[in-house]
């Protein structure tokens, strides 16, 4: 049997392919060629041939960041790209670490993290696609590219001038390339990560740390406190199964040796993430983000304010304001997702008279609840039958930013906020039992409709 490939690129001398096996790779590639190459192969109708990774001689549209990061590499000796791409065949993904520490520096993870890359970003300069002569389906990859854009990490001066980047996650669950981060990035002084292409290269490198999860498990959204030669990494995200809603991660990494250790704390506050951390008198005081209130309930607003002794590590709550405020939530009673971001979309259409996406969002939304939106509802969700003033009325300026709707009810603070999972309110002072059932079903009701679902409400204590 007879097949001929044609190749645009550069690879080995044609007579240097071992055609005595059944499947081999081609080379890398690292200069266009000026013409192509035709190789014939005879009599290989099991062989498979498999495209090496290059670097894209010709990528289009580029970013800034990415015309910055392609000329970094272009400019770079043979033998250097020839190292960048093949730790890129090591460390394409996340690798697991048998240690605490396990040094992972690689020349492909720091060129990442110099230019702060994404996995969209790798795929438009790296070239990585299976090549097969026979009719058969392309390899997939079921793991998602190892990348440095990512969201909740948590950046840390050290006095020597040092920067200790932790954790993090790229993108979201619905991206291929979702992943949660458990390593530790250490940029030495000095070193420019503005991603110009003018930058310079520094003599001290990018050093890279990953860690065993059973050691340190991927945490995102976290605080990073440092205490002496320590960093206190307190919260986390994570992901859902590794939730706890009666435990606080908190772990403390030290800054000389790089090793994670778990801090063992008493009187939890709960699961949280989003928040923020401050040191004084020996005390972590920890305020804002978002907490797991109980196993059954989502992610909630943290109202309080708590303090971590860094002497007994005990936490102690210094604000006691979850007593005379009351809150509760609204959800699907299905469990599922709320449509608010969709409705969200096509409101913000028909305000700007676009018609045509509004059409798009308006199909979206009825594939989804099974039927046509209720836009009016929407607009009044968060609008009681009741004597009320909005936050503007009282000018009380940055507070109105924790919540989408603050609303004040005989002079009490009512705050709507909502997510994915449901709508949360929060009562910041005393209302009488009438008009909080009145809020809760009047939203409730709506939300019904909205969502065209049986809705509930939820007290918290």
């Amino acid at each position: 049997m007879l097949r001929q490939l044609y190749m645009t690129y550069s690879f080995y001398e044609v007579s240097a392919l071992p055609f005595s096996y059944s499947t081999f790779c081609l080379p890398s590639l690292f200069t266009a060629p000026s013409a192509p190459i035709k190789i014939v192969l005879a009599q290989l109708s099991a062989a498979t041939f498999y495209l090496c990774p290059y670097i894209n001689p010709a990528p289009k549209r580029l970013t800034h960041t990415q015309q910055a990061a392609f000329y970094y590499l272009w400019q770079l000796p043979y033998a250097k790209k020839q190292r960048l791409l093949m730790a890129y065949r090591d460390y394409r993904c996340p690798i697991s670490a048998p240690k605490n520490p396990t040094l992972q520096t690689n020349p492909y993870w720091q060129w990442l993290v110099r230019f702060d890359l994404s996995a969209w970003d790798i795929r438009k300069l790296i070239i990585d696609k299976p090549f097969e002569v026979l009719e058969t389906t392309s390899r997939t990859q079921p793991n998602p590219l190892w990348c440095h854009q990512r969201l909740g990490q948590s950046q840390t001066l050290l006095p020597d001038g040092q920067t200790v980047l932790i954790g993090g996650e790229y993108e979201d669950w619905y991206d291929p390339d979702f992943y949660i981060y458990n390593d530790v990035i250490v940029i030495p002084p000095n070193h420019s990560l503005n991603h110009t292409l003018n930058r310079t290269e520094n003599k001290a490198d990018i050093e890279i740390y990953g860690y065993p999860k059973a050691v340190f498990p991927p945490t995102d959204f976290h605080t990073a406190t440092l205490v002496g030669e320590y960093i206190y990494i307190i919260g986390a995200l994570g992901y859902p199964k590794d939730r706890r809603y009666s435990h606080t991660p908190v772990y403390r990494l030290n800054t000389q040796t790089f090793k994670i250790e778990e801090v063992a704390t008493r009187n939890s506050m709960g699961w949280i993430h989003g928040h923020h951390a401050l040191l004084k008198d020996n005390r972590i005081i920890v305020s804002g983000g978002q907490i797991l209130a109980d196993d059954s309930s989502p992610l909630l607003d943290n109202i309080d304010t708590w303090a971590l002794n860094l002497n007994t590590l005990i936490w102690k709550n210094i604000t006691q304001r979850h007593r005379k405020w009351r809150r509760f939530y609204v959800a699907r009673m299905d469990g599922g997702c709320l449509n608010l971001g969709k409705y969200s979309q096509l409101n913000d259409c028909q305000n700007t008279h676009n018609s045509n996406r509004a059409v798009l969002h308006a199909l979206e939304i009825e594939a989804c609840i099974g039927c046509l939106p209720d836009l009016n509802s929407y607009r009044q969700l968060f609008v009681p039958p009741i004597t009320h003033e909005t936050a503007s009325d009282w000018n009380i300026g940055n507070e109105v930013v924790d919540y989408d709707k603050t609303l004040f009810i005989d002079g009490v603070k009512v705050g709507y906020k909502s997510d994915h999972e449901c709508v949360h309110v929060t009562i910041e002072g005393n209302l009488s039992d009438d008009v909080v059932e009145l809020l809760q079903q009047n939203l409730r009701h709506k939300l019904c409709k909205v969502e065209n679902m049986a809705c509930e409400v939820i007290a918290l204590e």
